[in-house]
């Protein structure tokens, strides 16, 4: 999929893992794909006009973190 999405003109991915109890594996994933550098309005996150209960700019920054095993796997 990845490869489908650099094939398409998307230069910039990120792949979020996120655990799904659901299904068997747990493991589930989805990527973002941009044809121009993914950025993170981190400034706008921090000066939210309206309370949240669970997501803030750690909760965000922690969501994009990646397992050493697909690092390594996706190292170009």
């Amino acid at each position: 999929m990845r490869d489908a999405m650099k094939n398409s003109g998307f230069s910039h991915l990120q792949t979020l893992f996120f655990p799904q109890c659901i299904y068997p594996s747990g493991w589930w994933s989805a990527t973002v794909a941009s044809k121009t550098e993914l950025s993170f309005r981190q400034n706008d996150c921090s000066n939210k006009s309206f309370d949240t209960v669970y997501y803030n700019t750690d909760i965000h920054h922690s969501a994009m973190a990646q397992p050493e095993f697909f690092k390594k796997a996706f190292a170009n």
